[in-house]
């Protein structure tokens, strides 16, 4: 189930962490062909974070390469960014 309020979106019982990641990403992609950047940058980071923890490789980069695209839109934007490849620097040493 998703409700969606303003551009705040609440997720209740989801069955699997992939439908929460896919749905953030979706979300980031409206977001961003709104023009609501920030929301996108924000939805980009979140799948982005539940991508590391899924180990789910592809959509983590498919999010940092979203988030790297919008950076230069918002200071917050470039935060998540370099957030998001600080974590995804720790999480690649640990697969070695």
């Amino acid at each position: 189930m998703v409700m969606i309020t303003n551009t705040n979106v609440m997720f209740y019982n989801w069955t699997s962490i992939d439908n929460v990641i896919e749905a953030n990403f979706n979300i980031g992609i409206y977001s961003e062909l709104t023009s609501n950047y920030l929301n996108a940058g924000r939805y980009y980071f979140y799948s982005g974070i539940y991508s590391i923890d899924e180990g789910n490789s592809r959509r983590l980069y498919k999010s940092l390469k979203q988030l790297r695209k919008l950076r230069n839109f918002n200071t917050k934007i470039n935060s998540y960014y370099i957030e998001l490849g600080k974590k995804t620097s720790i999480y690649l040493k640990s697969l070695k």
